[in-house]
Order: C-alpha cells, then sequence, then structure tokens
C-alpha cells in the first residue's frame, strides 16, 4: 500500500488538493507497479520554509511495502513535475523522503501484511 502523503506550504483551491491526490495516486501505481486499489494520498496544507525563509514550499513523504527501491529518482521527478504544474511551486522548493515498510509494519483494516 504506497502511500504519498502531500505537505502543501501555500494555500490551494479543495479542488486542486483533489486533483493532486488523485494523479499522487496515479504516479505511484505506475511507478511502483501496484494496482492504483492499493495506492493512498493525503494532500495538506501546513506552515513551513525551505532555504531560510518562509516562501511556498512542498514536502512529500512516500511509503510504501517494499517497491521502492531503485524509484525514487523517477518518483522525485514525477512528483516534483506534478507539483510545478499545479501550483507553480519550483521543484527546486520541493522536498521529499522515501519509507520502505515490511508488511507485518503496515496496518491495515484490521490486520497486518
Amino acid at each position: 500500500m504506497p502511500i504519498a502523503l502531500i505537505y502543501l506550504g501555500q494555500k490551494q483551491s479543495d479542488e486542486l488538493k483533489a486533483e493532486l491526490a488523485k494523479e499522487a495516486m496515479k504516479i505511484l501505481s505506475e511507478v511502483i507497479g501496484k494496482p492504483i486499489q492499493y495506492c493512498s494520498s493525503q494532500v495538506l496544507e501546513s506552515v513551513g520554509g525551505f532555504g531560510g525563509n518562509a516562501e511556498p514550499s512542498v514536502f512529500i513523504d512516500i511509503k510504501s511495502i517494499d517497491g521502492l527501491k531503485g524509484k525514487q529518482k523517477d518518483l522525485s521527478d514525477k512528483f516534483c513535475t506534478l507539483i510545478e504544474n499545479k501550483t507553480k511551486i519550483p521543484g527546486n522548493k520541493v522536498y521529499m523522503s522515501f519509507t520502505e515498510f515490511t508488511g507485518e509494519n503496515w496496518g491495515y483494516d484490521h490486520n497486518t501484511f
């Protein structure tokens, strides 16, 4: 179950946030190769900064049960492009982290994987 947690440092419309959430799930599915039914995303607004100032920036936390190894650069490129195209926040203001879990460390529907 890959998930992208997208923290936007700039106010956006609910419609745009929904669009980002849908596109994020598509990216996860395509790049990681997991069915979209197992992909998730959350788009949140936050107050933050990057590079010593509070200009609009984005933090994206991508987590998955396996599937990330060797795909981080492709995910970084696709998510930066998505953010740039939809929010006009440049890629040099987007920071990401990638975390892989084993199935027993991921819970879902009263159980673990």
